[in-house]
């Protein structure tokens, strides 16, 4: 097969355009790849560069958006008002890992406090001191706790941070 019929199976290079002269450094890996492939299909190296440049570039640019300055703005705003949206939602998930947590250490001390109870040989002193800790224990998970009515807010407010991504994400690819 000639350079020109190959060529023309990639439906990229019109050998009646003018072609201009470029000079482009490349990295060492990639020439010596194009020029295998100049070599295995019989073809210039400049041939095998502008089909690969051609094709590639028509790939990129048809990735590529381009968006005015007031659409970058009002994208860039929104994009700052997700991340803070974002970093205090996460800031209450770890909330609620703390709660799981002192739930967990809540569940130990009560166990240990109806140990203790239970326990004929515990004085009254091991006895006020595991209660105080049980006490202590069910305070600070009451001060700190998340309620339904948090939970279900907080659900509402990222369903409503992802409905608005999902909008940017679509105006940027408009």
């Amino acid at each position: 097969m000639d350079t020109k019929a190959i060529a023309m199976d990639y439906d990229i290079v019109d050998f009646g355009e003018q072609l201009v002269p470029v000079t482009v450094r490349l990295p060492e890996n990639v020439y010596f790849q194009l020029k295998e492939l100049a070599e295995i299909f019989s073809l210039s190296f400049a041939s095998v560069a502008r089909i690969t440049l051609e094709a590639n570039l028509e790939n990129y640019l048809g990735t590529v958006k381009y968006i005015d300055k007031e659409q970058a703005d009002k994208i860039s705003e929104a994009v700052r008002e997700l991340t803070a949206e974002c970093r205090e939602i996460k800031n209450h998930i770890k909330r609620i890992g703390i709660n799981y947590n002192q739930e967990i250490r809540l569940k130990n001390i009560t166990q240990k406090y109806h140990d203790v109870l239970n326990d004929k040989t515990a004085s009254e002193h091991r006895r006020l001191e595991a209660r105080k800790e049980y006490e202590d224990a069910v305070k600070s998970i009451d001060d700190t706790c998340l309620n339904k009515t948090e939970l279900t807010e907080l659900l509402e407010r990222f369903e409503a941070a992802a409905d608005k991504a999902e909008k940017l994400a679509w105006l940027i690819h408009q």
